[in-house]
């Protein structure tokens, strides 16, 4: 595996991988002259700048894997002819999705819950800095 994603064996590892999304920049936001999409190409040397998304996303894989992603798992189908299996997780408002599988997998499940985990002082701060309610849920 190198970086952000790959393949070692049978462990199968995707981050940071398309469609990204774009973000709509205004007029004077980062010095820019007129308001207009910023949607950066992958450059091997750099980060990504991309917006918040709600992601859908199904993945088929032969189906002695077990599979960890993004998001809640909405479910999953077996072709049992092809034998492979096909997951379906979505999740909204996040900067990327991302999807690790290996047959031997130990699958370990948690959810963030931002008003247990986080100080209300740094969820205010957070919305003031990017422009959106508080009350803003996914």
């Amino acid at each position: 595996m190198f970086a952000r994603h790959g393949l070692f064996a049978d462990f199968l590892s995707r981050r940071q991988w398309f469609p990204k999304i774009g973000v709509w920049e205004t007029a004077g936001f980062r010095h820019a002259q007129k308001a207009g999409w910023n949607c950066h190409q992958f450059h091997a040397n750099s980060e990504f700048f991309s917006n918040f998304g709600d992601y859908s996303a199904e993945i088929t894989l032969p189906s002695e894997y077990k599979i960890g992603a993004t998001g809640a798992l909405f479910g999953e189908h077996t072709d049992a002819a092809k034998k492979t299996t096909t997951w379906i997780y979505k999740q909204p408002s996040v900067i990327d999705f991302a999807w690790t599988a290996q047959p031997s997998y130990l699958k370990i499940e948690r959810t963030f819950e931002a008003a247990r985990e986080v100080k209300p002082e740094e969820i205010a701060r957070a919305a003031k800095l990017f422009g959106i309610p508080r009350s803003r849920r996914g």
